[in-house]
């Protein structure tokens, strides 16, 4: 028994790693990350919330992986990988920061992860709240 789910995959550090093959081909990219953001929350039904540790600098740079070593996430990018996970439904942000800040990537992704802290603690009660009564929708 567990309180929360939680999940790691720095989808960025490790663009090139076998398992983030896409279905049909051998590509990688973010859409895999969400299926699998999805496939938790469908897996667990729910019933646990979902917390995901987000990438913020380079998580490895061992250059004898058999695949390329990456560049930690930029800002942008940064920012594409916490609300893709906020989007997707997960309901907490963990920073991993790989034990040391000291990497020149983390700084420039620290101003990132405040402005996101900031956006939560007006939009948090918004997007954590209950589904609105009210819907809209289009036919256009």
């Amino acid at each position: 028994m567990c309180d929360v789910a939680g999940f790691d995959i720095y989808p960025l550090e490790y663009y090139y790693h076998s398992t983030l093959n896409g279905p049909n081909d051998n590509t990688h990219d973010m859409e895999d990350y969400a299926i699998a953001v999805d496939n938790l929350i469908a897996a667990n039904h729910d019933l646990l919330p979902v917390m995901s540790f987000i990438e913020v600098c380079d998580v490895q740079n061992d250059s004898s992986a058999a695949y390329p070593p990456q560049l930690g996430p930029t800002p942008e990018q940064l920012r594409m990988e916490i609300w893709l996970n906020v989007v997707h439904g997960v309901k907490g942000i963990n920073w991993f920061h790989y034990f040391d800040f000291a990497d020149e990537t983390a700084h420039a992704t620290f101003p990132v992860m405040a402005e996101f802290t900031t956006q939560m603690a007006e939009w948090g009660p918004i997007i954590l709240g209950p589904v609105p009564e009210r819907t809209v929708t289009d036919n256009a």
